[in-house]
């Protein structure tokens, strides 16, 4: 069995519900290589055949009306929601944080709160967001999300050059890559010290996601969003613990199938490494279609299943 990531590419609940739930109900999905749009995989999502369901989400409300389906079918899940709190200019179709925070508490009441975590990512220093205002933003959404999630994590922006391109001249955004020069930049530092001394105070386990800067002595221990302990911890799995080395170097997650597509997301992010204008532009999304976006190929081309 493998976990399925619905999805890092893109926010498919928020967006695609309708889609992945026929994809569910028709016992699969099809994905295509990202790098290779030829390479077609052929996913599984019968619930014999998968460990759990890993939702990646800004806005999981589009989803909740389908829980219970999800759980008659057998399928375990939880679910990663990005709630950062940063201005709409960054952020220009994100709904506002308190709709998150409440669908956040519903979810958490509904399914555990072991299975939704806190996602305060990517944090954004420059103009207007200085380390105390970080911690401002980080501080009120916390509290507003007290008692409902138990851990948080957290990664300082990263300047891909697709998002360098989007941000330049944006907002006095900071380069903390040119900035770091192979050591950790002093507004880094400050704002990993504040964020981690708010979380403590709130008991609030906080974690690192894939960052290349070392916030242990903040207290920011490094993070593994798709976690095998935390697998066998809520569902009684066992899964192989190694690092997916089909991810950035950082990043301490196992294995996954993602059946996203990049390029599709709505919610206009710009500093998002997923986000192009391209996928769009040239291809067609089709609830009934095994693909997400994308006429499927010719009959009796090469599919490759995974499981």
């Amino acid at each position: 069995m493998k976990v399925v990531s619905v999805s890092r590419r893109t926010d498919i609940p928020a967006f695609y519900p309708e889609w992945f739930m026929n994809r569910v109900r028709s016992g699969y999905a099809c994905s295509r290589n990202p790098f290779n749009p030829k390479q077609i995989s052929t996913v599984s999502l019968q619930a014999d055949k998968v460990a759990a369901l890993v939702f990646w989400t800004k806005d999981p409300r589009p989803l909740l009306p389908h829980l219970d389906e999800l759980e008659r079918r057998g399928l375990r899940f939880l679910f990663h929601i990005t709630l950062t709190g940063l201005p709409c200019a960054l952020e220009p179709e994100v709904p506002e944080s308190g709709l998150i925070v409440k669908a956040m508490r519903r979810l958490a009441g509904r399914l555990g709160a072991r299975r939704v975590i806190w996602r305060f990512d990517p944090v954004v220093l420059g103009e207007g967001m200085a380390p105390w205002q970080v911690e401002e933003r980080f501080v009120r959404l916390a509290d507003a999300l007290q008692g409902a999630v138990p851990e948080v994590r957290v990664s300082f922006l990263r300047q891909y050059r697709q998002v360098a391109r989007r941000l330049k001249g944006e907002m006095g955004i900071a380069d903390l890559d040119t900035e770091a020069n192979g050591a950790i930049p002093e507004a880094v530092a400050e704002t990993a010290a504040l964020l981690g001394a708010a979380a403590r105070r709130r008991g609030l386990a906080i974690s690192s996601c894939a960052e290349r800067f070392d916030l242990r002595p903040f207290g920011i221990m490094p993070g593994r969003c798709i976690d095998a302990g935390l697998l066998e911890e809520i569902f009684g799995l066992h899964l192989d613990p190694r690092k997916d080395p089909g991810q950035r170097p950082e990043c301490g997650c196992i294995r996954s199938i993602d059946i996203g597509m990049y390029g599709t997301c709505r919610h206009g992010c710009v500093y998002c490494y997923a986000a192009t204008d391209r996928a769009l532009r040239e291809a067609r999304h089709d609830p009934q279609s095994p693909f997400l976006f994308g006429a499927p190929p010719v009959e009796n081309s090469p599919q490759g299943t995974l499981f």
